[in-house]
């Protein structure tokens, strides 16, 4: 039997991943079905590991119980397959195989009591003689004249293990899938690197604007130096925009966000509008943009480590 619940935590780790989860996380119908999908494999998965450790039963009752369960979760498991495919946009086709082992689960626990329409009709029973927790007898029974009463006997454990292969290798499709549309987004990005949007004289920058506030330096010359780093902020953000991960990375988006009121009082500060902080205010903010930046800084550059890397 294939590890269907390792392929599962597979798909979850490429799902989770800070860009992906963005783009899922804009469409909520996608997502839940995506979510709910993936909770359904696990679960039936646990209920089919589970079922194959029962070695005998009690009793008539109990034998109805497990297959009635069992045959339930073969057909909830594909169909958690197939609406996860659809959340993600990759095609699932129900094979012949698939569509047996619904058809036997339809026939025989799903709707026994009244099949087809019309001339087509028939009805299902169980054998109770024959029936265990590991296969059942089914009596198949036509109003047509035409058509014999048909009796046929289905192995569990063989449903189980076609199913069980069918399920890993689709499930193995989807990986190779979001691993292949993670890889072209990489290869499509990771010839530039986004810490070098920064230049290397950023220190240089910021000690011009320190200078200003201590009139060390005229105001135009932090000025000058200010317009260079809000530039290259500018810069990076557009670039992470054009990737579709401005939104993906809370931790970056968050530092981002807390240099926005400092930027914007020492615009007041170097262009003399509105309300004109103090040289001891002006000093502090760019203190604190300066720390900022460094940790911006070093994001940008985990994140073009992370480009660099194959999955």
């Amino acid at each position: 039997m294939k590890d269907i619940s390792k392929i599962e935590s597979e798909v979850r780790t490429y799902i989770n991943a800070a860009r992906k989860i963005n783009v899922l996380l804009k469409d909520k119908i996608a997502w839940n079905k995506l979510c709910s999908s993936l909770d359904i494999i696990g679960d039936t998965e646990l209920a089919i590991k589970e079922y194959l450790k029962i070695k005998k039963t009690k009793n008539d009752g109990e034998k109805y119980l497990i297959v009635f369960g069992i045959l339930q979760i073969l057909f909830v498991q594909q169909d958690a397959v197939n609406n996860l495919c659809e959340a993600l946009n990759i095609k699932f086709p129900l094979n012949q195989d698939l569509i047996k082992i619904r058809e036997i689960r339809n026939d025989s626990i799903g709707h026994p009591t009244k099949r087809g329409s019309g001339e087509g009709k028939y009805f299902n029973f169980i054998s109770r003689p024959y029936l265990g927790h590991t296969g059942l007898s089914l009596m198949t029974v036509y109003p047509s004249r035409e058509k014999e009463t048909e009796f046929r006997h289905y192995n569990i454990h063989e449903l189980i293990r076609t199913q069980n292969e069918i399920i890993y290798n689709s499930l193995i499709e989807v990986v190779k899938k979001l691993k292949e549309e993670e890889m072209e987004h990489r290869k499509k990005h990771r010839d530039k690197s986004i810490a070098g949007i920064f230049p290397t004289t950023l220190h240089y920058h910021f000690e011009k604007m320190y200078e200003s506030t201590h009139q060390t330096a005229p105001l135009d010359i932090g000025k000058i130096n200010y317009d260079v780093v809000k530039k290259n902020l500018g810069e990076f953000i557009t670039e992470l925009q054009n990737r579709g991960v401005y939104d993906a990375y809370d931790w970056l988006k968050y530092h981002i966000e807390l240099i926005e009121y400092p930027l914007e009082r020492l615009r007041n500060y170097f262009y003399r509008i509105d309300d004109v902080p103090n040289d001891k205010d002006a000093y502090i903010y760019i203190f604190f943009l300066e720390k900022q930046f460094k940790e911006i800084v070093q994001m940008a550059k985990e994140i073009d480590a992370e480009y660099q890397e194959d999955l």
